[in-house]
């Protein structure tokens, strides 16, 4: 087990810093829209982003998510948050 597993295991979560090259953030801003979640119900995520926005998908099937977390991970759950500029909860 690596570190960032047991951390998950411990905390429920972690956060990579740096994980994807360039091109693939890049590709995903260029691909998603400027409000990828549903503004006229003021819903502040999208439920399942990779079925709607398939830009997501490399990110996912990406090697270095196989060395993070193992050959056994499988997506069961996703969400896309969009924080507005006038919301006031942090993430952490």
């Amino acid at each position: 087990m690596n570190e960032y597993y047991e951390q998950t295991e411990r905390t429920g979560g972690v956060l990579v810093g740096g994980l994807f090259e360039d091109e693939i953030e890049t590709h995903i801003k260029a691909s998603l829209p400027d409000h990828p979640c549903d503004q006229s119900h003021r819903r502040g995520g999208v439920r399942n982003p990779e079925s709607r926005y398939p830009c997501l998908l490399p990110a996912i099937d990406s090697p270095k998510i196989e060395n993070l977390l193992g050959r056994k991970f499988q997506l069961i759950r996703s969400i896309l948050f969009d924080k507005t500029a006038g919301a006031n909860w942090a993430v952490p």
